[in-house]
């Protein structure tokens, strides 16, 4: 077994979480954050292209900002290595939950679904394809939080994907689109979507909708898109569940759901209705190892003998039911034992910064300790979106919650506005049984209205590896949302404004550009670009016109290049100019030198940025034994 190091770069090592062919997974402390992180180790250093994917990973991820996707902090390399820094998820992965239970009841599955969708539809806001959604890739934290992670494989369409050839397929066989298998570099969108009605299929059957090898006997069926509906496996399913697979599993992508925005407006509708909170707390137990909560047994088809008596209990606990679920015997029969409780709020729309379906609050409620903030949370909700909103504003309730009657203090949390209220909960009635109608008390919690202001920007340009202050030299320019062209910030400063979305590109001779496409809320009036410019490389190119053998030994100043027993796999016959290798360096001066017991021979060399450098490696033998070493420019 390898040997844990105490510390990589500038992180401090607690242990190591996993290891495999291309590298391992360590737990760490973020030096600055003060908070426990992942570092993702790839040690197939000679690999460029899995080096690029990987870098190219982090830097998709680093732009991302969404609760539903786990973050990205950093990237760097240490000795021959690259490493990822993200965000801890302290939790499990869907298929771990999957082999535990072999299958989650359908309103749970929805749930991960759900916010799946949501950090997806992010994703394709941005333009981004993951092209590799799974159960693995699906993260529940043992606080019920969904997450997506590992964009390994994600295709950006901003950008020529150099990484995959035409033709190639990339991905998890058993989640891929059909269209994937045959070429992974043009997919779109919808095979996202594809991959997300398999994982649900999973999740509520506990089987692959097309199981088996990846033979030509099953790549036939998942073309021809025929699978046993899944009622067939599950009975206790609900049948609309047959509408996300019949959206999501069609071998032909013009028949998919037209974007993930179409799966998320019919979950809305699951999402207002379902006891999210209950669902949460299951998830958090299965999670954490513990039994779920005690709960409405599934639905199972009765057999012929006990049909007619099973449906008389049924019927007579349905009304026992709907008379306990709604709480009726608190209303009435314990009428001055208990009141009601709902919160309400309003907000406008035109501060809404994400579509008014996905918009809400969440409150928790404490007792009162004399006056002061009790330690205890006696209930914690969402307020939701209430039906019959105006064009103007949207509504925001919450369950009727029932308490003992007393003083209590409430917490709501929107956006930048936090809500403390103290309240005196009266009994639904003063007397008992039926005397006096039950009432609730509302209390109304008034969203302070935010006018636009004018938007104050700042730059900080650096170089990201030395710090160099580079703010003299750099060109600042903003696109306006809807806009073409992008416009000198000097020149539209005065007219930048909160509550709109602008593109910002920072650009410097010598880096790579920066483009920030941000969102900015009414009440973000200064916006600061930290921006750490990435500095163009040159390239080192070595070729030999023969086998190298194994005992040269290649060091660029002073450090081992390559083992020559790494070069075979790209040696080439001396009949034509064979390629070594290349690499990518910053510029300077270097020294290559090539090495063979006492002969020794140096040649120094400038890499320029953006330019290519290419060394030729000669031999010259006296009979077989080599008698010298060239380098040529």
């Amino acid at each position: 077994m390898s040997r844990i190091p105490s510390k990589i770069g500038k992180y401090q090592i607690e242990g190591k979480i996993a290891e495999g062919g291309m590298g391992a997974v360590f737990r760490g402390t973020h030096p600055t954050l003060d908070k426990p992180v992942v570092l993702k180790k790839l040690t197939l250093s000679s690999n460029e292209h899995l080096i690029e994917r990987f870098r190219r990973e982090a830097k998709i991820m680093m732009e991302f900002s969404n609760e539903n996707i786990v973050r990205v902090y950093d990237h760097f390399k240490s000795g021959q290595a690259w490493y990822i820094v993200q965000e801890l998820v302290d939790g499990k992965s869907v298929d771990i939950l999957l082999k535990k239970e072999r299958y989650l009841r359908y309103d749970e599955a929805l749930y991960i679904f759900y916010y799946a969708c949501k950090a997806l539809e992010y994703a394709h806001r941005n333009q981004v394809v993951h092209r590799d959604i799974k159960p693995a890739n699906i993260l529940v934290s043992k606080t019920g939080e969904i997450k997506l992670v590992d964009f390994g494989i994600a295709q950006s369409e901003e950008e020529e994907d150099a990484l995959t050839k035409e033709g190639m397929a990339l991905g998890t066989p058993s989640y891929m689109a059909p269209e994937q298998y045959d070429d992974s570099r043009n997919v779109s969108f919808k095979a996202d979507i594809y991959s997300l009605g398999i994982m649900l299929y999973e999740m509520v059957t506990g089987k692959k909708p097309f199981p088996g090898k990846m033979n030509p006997e099953t790549l036939a069926r998942i073309h021809k898109g025929k699978y046993t509906a899944p009622r067939k496996i599950n009975p206790t399913l609900p049948s609309s569940l047959n509408w996300f697979m019949k959206h999501c599993i069609q071998a032909k992508a013009q028949k998919r759901a037209a974007s993930v925005s179409v799966l998320l407006k019919k979950l809305e509708k699951w999402y207002q209705s379902a006891d999210t909170d209950r669902i949460r707390e299951d998830l958090i137990r299965i999670v954490n190892d513990q039994e779920r909560l005690p709960g409405k047994p599934q639905r199972r088809k009765p057999g012929f003998r006990i049909y007619l008596a099973g449906a008389l209990i049924l019927l007579l606990a349905g009304c026992g039911s709907w008379f306990y679920l709604n709480k009726i015997h608190l209303k009435t029969i314990f009428a001055a034992r208990y009141g009601g409780l709902r919160l309400v709020s309003t907000i406008n729309k035109e501060e809404l910064h994400e579509p008014a379906q996905m918009i809400h609050m969440e409150a928790v409620i404490y007792n009162d300790m004399e006056g002061r903030i009790g330690n205890d949370k006696l209930e914690h909700f969402t307020l939701k979106l209430k039906k019959g909103s105006d064009e103007d504003q949207i509504s925001l309730e919450s369950p009727l919650i029932h308490l003992a009657p007393g003083i209590y203090w409430i917490k709501a949390i929107y956006d930048n506005a936090v809500w403390w209220q103290n309240v005196t909960l009266p009994p639904y009635s003063d007397s008992s049984f039926l005397i006096k109608p039950a009432q609730e008390k509302r209390v109304i919690l008034k969203h302070p209205r935010t006018g636009a202001k004018a938007l104050n920007v700042k730059v900080d340009a650096r170089d990201r590896d030395s710090g160099k202050n580079l703010n003299e030299r750099i060109e600042i320019s903003v696109q306006a949302s809807g806009k073409k062209d992008y416009l000198p910030l000097d020149a539209i400063q005065d007219e930048l404004t909160t509550g709109n979305a602008y593109n910002f590109k920072i650009e410097s001779e010598g880096y790579y550009p920066l483009v920030y496409d941000l969102g900015i809320k009414t009440y973000q009036d200064n916006l600061i670009l930290e921006a750490r410019m990435i500095p163009k490389e040159g390239r080192l190119r070595l070729k030999s016109s023969e086998e190298l053998p194994e005992n040269i030994e290649i060091r660029l100043n002073g450090s081992e290049l390559l083992p020559p027993a790494g070069l075979s796999s790209v040696r080439h016959p001396a009949s034509e100019l064979g390629k070594l290798t290349s690499m990518a360096l910053p510029p300077g001066e270097y020294e290559l030198e090539l090495k063979s017991g006492k002969i020794v021979q140096t040649l120094q060399t400038t890499i320029v940025r953006d330019e290519e450098t290419v060394l030729v490696l000669e031999i010259k033998r006296d009979k077989k034994k080599i008698s010298e070493l060239l380098i040529k420019e």
